[in-house]
């Protein structure tokens, strides 16, 4: 009950901040909408009972999070500067690679923040998550050494505690 609830102000929340429009009627209809979702969502069970849940949140979680974000936009700024360089340099050619990372103790939430932090930065790419592996696509190799280090890796485990377990 608390994940629906959860799911409703979280709903209700974005739905007013993407809306802009605040006469009664809006409201209303708005917050009717949103809780026909958090209802459909509770009878099919798919309120989210795996990922960071709400009631559980803490100052932690968002410190860690917040920390990871801006570590997250660092490797993005760098990553665009050498892919930009690849493209401007002459002597500089595409070597497309694909290789697999394993994912391998990583709940759903982690498998899903790691593999779209990977989309998210230049030059890579998650094409498949196939149960503990990712298929990564980059367009020259030397751009997943930090991967294969498990940088990124690491710091998306530290989300979460360190066993990889939820909090």
């Amino acid at each position: 009950m608390k994940s629906t609830l959860a799911l409703l102000l979280f709903l209700s929340i974005f739905w007013l901040a993407l809306s802009g429009h605040y006469s009664g009627l809006l409201l209303g209809l708005g917050f009717a909408s949103c809780l026909w979702v958090a209802l459909i969502a509770r009878r099919m069970d798919v309120v989210d009972h795996g990922g960071l849940p709400v009631q559980k949140w803490s100052l932690r979680i968002f410190t860690t999070f917040f920390i990871y974000l801006m570590w997250l936009g660092k490797e993005i700024v760098l990553s665009s500067i050498a892919v930009a360089r690849m493209i401007l340099s002459n002597g500089a050619r595409v070597r497309p690679e694909v290789i697999q990372l394993s994912v391998e103790g990583m709940n759903d939430m982690e498998k899903v923040i790691y593999a779209n932090s990977i989309t998210l930065t230049p030059g890579t790419l998650t094409v498949d998550v196939d149960g503990d592996w990712l298929n990564v696509h980059t367009v020259r190799g030397d751009l997943l050494e930090p991967l294969k280090r498990g940088d990124m890796a690491n710091r998306v485990r530290r989300i979460y505690n360190r066993s990889g377990k939820q909090l």
